[in-house]
C-alpha cells in the first residue's frame, strides 16, 4: 500500500493542475468569445 500512495498522490496532484489549467483556458476562451460577440461594447464592459 505504501508504494501505491507514493505513485497515486503525485498523479492526482498533476491531474488537479491539468484540470485547473483547462478550466482557466476555457474561461479565457469564453471571455474572448464574449468580446468578439459584442464588438460595439467597450472592453471594460466585456471584462465585468
Amino acid at each position: 500500500m505504501e508504494l501505491h500512495s507514493t505513485i497515486i498522490t503525485p498523479f492526482l496532484t498533476h491531474l488537479m493542475k491539468v484540470l485547473k489549467g483547462l478550466n482557466l483556458l476555457k474561461e479565457s476562451t469564453n471571455h474572448n468569445l464574449k468580446i468578439q460577440l459584442n464588438p460595439n461594447r467597450n472592453i471594460d464592459e466585456a471584462l465585468i
